[in-house]
């Protein structure tokens, strides 16, 4: 724990030096791109903002974190992990139908059961809208099945998740 910390610590000291003033970074593989590096480094420092509440800081690691390119599930992962509101909805929503609601074992495993049965209804939503057979029955009991966007704000809701402030954002 104190080794983790020691490198999240110096992710903070590092993102404050000027450049000439950094000390090379031994710990960085040939494979990573500057991207990788980036997004890596406001990760740690994401970290200890949260755990020590350094608001700004951590609003400065989250300004540079949204614009950076990451996997859709990584940065649902992150949200969920810094409860990073703004994220999560949108993100989800984007999973669901970029994905099409299928998702490997290992990327359920990444965002968890709540954001992985979301996708999942979200999906089913969608194959309902593209199906005029499945709206004329009545989907969900309705007519109309509504938006994905509604949906996801009824699930939230309907299972009780601590997802405080996620409901309601728009995309």
């Amino acid at each position: 724990p104190f080794l983790e910390f020691k490198e999240d610590l110096e992710a903070i000291i590092h993102s404050h030096l000027p450049v000439r003033f950094r000390p090379p970074k031994p710990s960085i593989s040939p494979s990573m791109t500057f991207n990788d590096i980036w997004v890596e480094e406001f990760i740690m420092i994401l970290r200890v903002a949260t755990m020590w509440n350094m608001k700004a800081i951590r609003d400065l690691a989250v300004y540079h974190l949204a614009d950076r390119y990451m996997v859709l599930c990584h940065r649902i992962e992150i949200a969920l992990t810094y409860n990073i509101r703004i994220w999560i909805k949108p993100c989800i929503m984007q999973l669901a139908r970029t994905r099409g609601g299928r998702l490997t074992y290992a990327q359920c495993r990444q965002i968890g059961l709540e954001a992985t049965y979301v996708v999942g209804c979200l999906h089913e939503l969608q194959l309902h809208e593209e199906n005029p057979k499945s709206q004329k029955n009545g989907f969900n009991g309705r007519n109309n099945p509504g938006d994905s966007s509604e949906l996801f704000d009824k699930i939230i809701r309907n299972n009780g998740w601590d997802w405080a402030g996620v409901t309601g954002l728009k995309l």
